[in-house]
C-alpha cells in the first residue's frame, strides 16, 4: 500500500464522514414538511444611522414603523445632528413602542464618524441585525423583503 492509496483512503472516508453527518444530523431541514419554517419569525433589530437626516425621517419612517412583521424593533441613532431630527424622532417614539432612539450629543471634539454611531445602535439591539445605511433604507418599505 502506497502512500497515495492511504491518502485515497482517507479522502475518500472523510467525505462518506462528511455526507453522513450531512444526512443526519440535518434530516429535519431536508425531510421537513415546512411547519416549522412557517412559523419560525426571527426578532429582528433594524439599526439605521441619521445625521441631519430629518426631510427623509419625516417622509419615511412612519412607513418603515408600519409594518406587517411583528418581531421587529427599529433602532434610529441620531449622529450629532444640528437639524431638528432629535425632537421629531422623540415625538414618533411616543407614538411607535417598536422605535429607539440613540442620541450622540455634539461636544464639538469628538469626531468618531459612522462607527460610534453603529456600535451604540448595536448595543441597543435585541438579536438579528440588519445594518442600512440611510441612502437605502426607505425604498425597502416591507420587512418581508429583508427576512
Amino acid at each position: 500500500m502506497t502512500y497515495l492509496d492511504v491518502f485515497e483512503f482517507f479522502l475518500i472516508g472523510s467525505f462518506l464522514i462528511q455526507l453522513f453527518y450531512l444526512f443526519y444530523f440535518n434530516s429535519r431541514l431536508l425531510i421537513s414538511n415546512g411547519k416549522y419554517m412557517d412559523s419560525f419569525e426571527p426578532d429582528i433589530s433594524v439599526i439605521i444611522c441619521a445625521r441631519n437626516e430629518e426631510k427623509n425621517l419625516k417622509q419615511n419612517l412612519e412607513k418603515f414603523l408600519n409594518q406587517d412583521y411583528d418581531n421587529y424593533e427599529v433602532i434610529i441613532v441620531n449622529d450629532r445632528s444640528w437639524d431638528n431630527s432629535l425632537e421629531f424622532l422623540n415625538n414618533l417614539k411616543k407614538k411607535y413602542l417598536k422605535l429607539k432612539v440613540v442620541n450622540i450629543p455634539d461636544n464639538k471634539t469628538d469626531h468618531y464618524g459612522k462607527k460610534l454611531a453603529l456600535t451604540l445602535g448595536i448595543k441597543q439591539q435585541k438579536t438579528i441585525i440588519y445594518y442600512l445605511p440611510m441612502l437605502i433604507v426607505f425604498p425597502i418599505l416591507t420587512l418581508g423583503f429583508l427576512i
